[in-house]
């Protein structure tokens, strides 16, 4: 396996450690997933249990930055489900107290990640089979960790191989934390 995957399948499992405690099974289990994907070769399914990752950190945010404990979120989640709306890009634009630019940085994360897993240009170009773009692993990551960190779950990124994997907002928003 070439070096930007190996290290960037560290991360995945890494993250996916680290953030244990933070939604209880689906996030971790799609980071792994992703990580195995990595490891195969097979960009378009890492980039699509990414996608899944980060969906379920948006809502995990979303609904315990609103107060609501996380049995009745699945509750909502659940009767969403039935409409097909359990998640939303809206709910990027409606996390309480999280900065706007931040907002934009985790809405343009989102974007670009589907650019991959939609009929884009992209993916045109790519004849459905796009390359691993390291850079936007690393910011799906960053993102996941800071949802995570922002819902009053922080997630140990120091500790290796994590700190390795270069989560800047997260590591930000932690530093001023700290001060």
């Amino acid at each position: 396996m070439p070096e930007t995957r190996l290290g960037l399948a560290e991360c995945l499992e890494g993250l996916a450690r680290a953030l244990g405690s933070c939604e209880p099974g689906l996030l971790q289990r799609s980071l792994l997933a992703a990580r195995h994907a990595l490891e195969q070769g097979d960009v378009v399914c890492a980039y699509s249990w990414l996608r899944l990752g980060l969906e379920t950190a948006i809502q995990y945010a979303y609904y315990l930055l609103q107060g609501i404990d996380w049995g009745e979120a699945l509750e909502r989640i659940r009767r969403r489900s039935r409409a097909a709306a359990s998640f939303t890009a809206t709910m990027i634009k409606r996390l309480r107290g999280v900065h706007g630019s931040r907002k934009h940085w985790i809405l343009r994360v989102y974007l670009w990640l589907g650019e991959y897993l939609h009929p884009s240009a992209e993916m045109h170009a790519a004849s459905g089979e796009p390359w691993l773009r390291e850079e936007l692993v690393r910011e799906v990551l960053d993102a996941i960790a800071y949802l995570c960190l922002v819902a009053g779950r922080e997630p140990p990124i120091q500790s290796e191989p994590v700190a390795g994997c270069g989560l800047e907002k997260t590591g930000r928003l932690l530093a001023r934390r700290g001060s």
